[in-house]
């Protein structure tokens, strides 16, 4: 087949146009006596919008480390993609080179490595939240400990880690949490007289937009 299209994308945009289900193959994946066999791993990120940014950096932080992990035989280029190329592609590919960057330079240089990206591509990071998401990936990246590690690894990796066996531990402890509402107009000073006689020594607030609201 490969051999009489030449293209297989013609062969699958016949496989669309005509709207095929079943798809009945009498051949081997490989045939003839001088084809060579390749293993190669295809990794597949399903939660980038286009023109947008992930919820978090660490699920790209981990994929990029997946990828570099993963054996190499050939010494040959990773291949990025997504749908035009430019947005989604230029972040992830930045990510990679700065983060390299700052691990062997100790400095890094966002403004010159997206326009090198731009003057061999046009358009690479397409918007300024993906530019903004860039720099955010790049200081979670570089200044903490992103290191994967294994489940059958992990227990030994808390017993090694003091600091974060402690915080670990802490976790356990009862009443350790109070959980309350953004605090309504009517109702901040409730909310202060109760952390002060807790003595709470840290507020975390997970509301993006708390500054629109008015105390």
């Amino acid at each position: 087949m490969a051999k009489q299209l030449d293209d297989l994308g013609l062969f699958w945009r016949m496989v669309w146009q005509q709207e095929v289900e079943k798809i009945v193959m009498l051949t081997n994946l490989v045939e003839g006596k001088n084809s060579e066999e390749r293993s190669l791993h295809h990794l597949q990120f399903t939660s980038w919008p286009t023109k947008d940014v992930p919820d978090n950096v660490t699920s790209l932080i981990e994929l990029r480390q997946r990828v570099n992990t993963l054996p190499r035989t050939f010494g040959g280029p990773v291949i990025v993609h997504c749908s035009a190329g430019v947005g989604r592609t230029g972040t992830y590919i930045a990510l990679d080179i700065l983060t390299n960057q700052g691990e062997t330079e100790g400095a890094i240089n966002i403004p010159g490595c997206v326009l090198n990206m731009r003057q061999n591509r046009p358009s690479m990071i397409q918007t300024l939240s993906q530019y903004k998401f860039l720099h955010e990936a790049l200081v979670h990246s570089l200044t903490l400990d992103c290191s994967l590690i294994s489940r059958e690894h992990f227990h030994k990796y808390m017993s090694s880690k003091q600091k974060v066996h402690q915080q670990y531990e802490s976790f356990k402890t009862k009443n350790r949490f109070l959980v309350a509402q953004t605090p309504l107009p009517d109702t901040v000073s409730d909310f202060l007289t109760l952390a002060v006689q807790e003595n709470c020594s840290c507020i975390v607030n997970m509301e993006a937009n708390l500054e629109k609201h008015e105390m």
